[in-house]
């Protein structure tokens, strides 16, 4: 049995167990979730105003949750005592009318299994590549890391991104794209800049995107830029699909000389590796207009 195993499960008569969920620290303070689960419930009550056979199959898959035990009625008297509140909503296949519904929801941000943040992931692989056991401390530096990660964790309510990014009709839109690489990871990141009526631009982060750096298999970091520039082709051929942009110019920057020089040369000139990722990213954006930006201004940077 592993250490997290052993923290989270508990066993009860007649041989059954209970498992709570495998906080790392369970003093995180999430902000007023309430209130965005309260929000969701009402989209979903307008959701059902329209779908009563989805509402008929909701209300039974409470019910049998309610039946069961796994759920229960909270009184408005402990309202307050929740430490964090998870929108629910169905999910449910239409195409079968015997489909269970589910919730899909989780608390990764604050679990000791299965961590999403780039950083986070980044910490596990190198408490892996060191050896290290679930029960075991870790060293000074990674601790230093992981309570940077932890405090940072409190302002997420703070970020707030616009969703509309001025792009109208008759308007001038412009897509930029950035890409980066480190030996740790490589990411890329999509921003939309827009005229507006007055003449002025706006400009709205869309998309980011990261990944780890192979670990098994190390490889140099003008691979790994170039394997950005293809993140960053690929993210940005979604863009254009989900914008539906026809129109524009699209640009994409990279600080590495060595993948711009790849780029703008023939694929068929390079060795395998290098000509596999060029063809594709020719292929997916060839309008993409391909520029170098000096790493400081890079703001795919921070992603890697």
């Amino acid at each position: 049995m592993t250490y997290c195993a052993k923290i989270t499960t508990k066993k009860l008569q007649y041989g059954t167990c209970t498992v709570r969920l495998p906080f790392k620290d369970p003093n995180v303070e999430y902000g007023n979730t309430r209130q965005v689960a309260a929000a969701r419930l009402t989209q979903l009550e307008r959701r059902f105003a329209m779908d009563t056979k989805l509402q008929q199959k909701y209300q039974e898959f409470l019910d049998e949750y309610l039946e069961m035990g796994p759920m229960r009625k909270v009184h408005k008297s402990d309202y307050n005592q929740g430490k964090y509140y998870i929108p629910h909503q169905p999910v449910v296949k239409e195409e079968s009318l015997t489909t269970k519904l589910s919730n899909k929801i989780s608390l990764n941000n604050n679990m000791l299994t299965g961590p999403r943040i780039q950083q986070d992931l980044v910490i596990i692989l190198q408490l892996w590549t060191n050896g290290s056991e679930w029960d075991q401390p870790v060293d000074e530096k990674i601790k230093l890391k992981w309570t940077k990660i932890q405090q940072q964790l409190k302002t997420i309510d703070n970020i707030k991104i616009p969703r509309w990014c001025y792009a109208t009709p008759g308007k001038k839109v412009e897509l930029y794209g950035f890409c980066d690489a480190s030996e740790k990871a490589y990411g890329a990141v999509i921003y939309c800049r827009a005229q507006d009526s007055d003449k002025t631009y706006r400009v709205t982060l869309l998309q980011a995107k990261s990944k780890e750096a192979p670990n098994k298999q190390k490889t140099t970091l003008p691979r790994l830029e170039l394997c950005a520039a293809l993140l960053l082709t690929q993210l940005m051929e979604k863009v254009i699909k989900a914008m539906n942009f026809n129109e524009g110019e699209v640009y994409s920057w990279t600080d590495s000389m060595i993948t711009l020089d790849w780029i703008k040369e023939e694929a068929d000139r390079w060795k395998t590796f290098v000509a596999n990722r060029v063809s594709e990213i020719q292929k997916l954006l060839p309008q993409a207009k391909w520029n170098h930006v000096i790493t400081n201004q890079n703001p795919a940077d921070i992603v890697s």
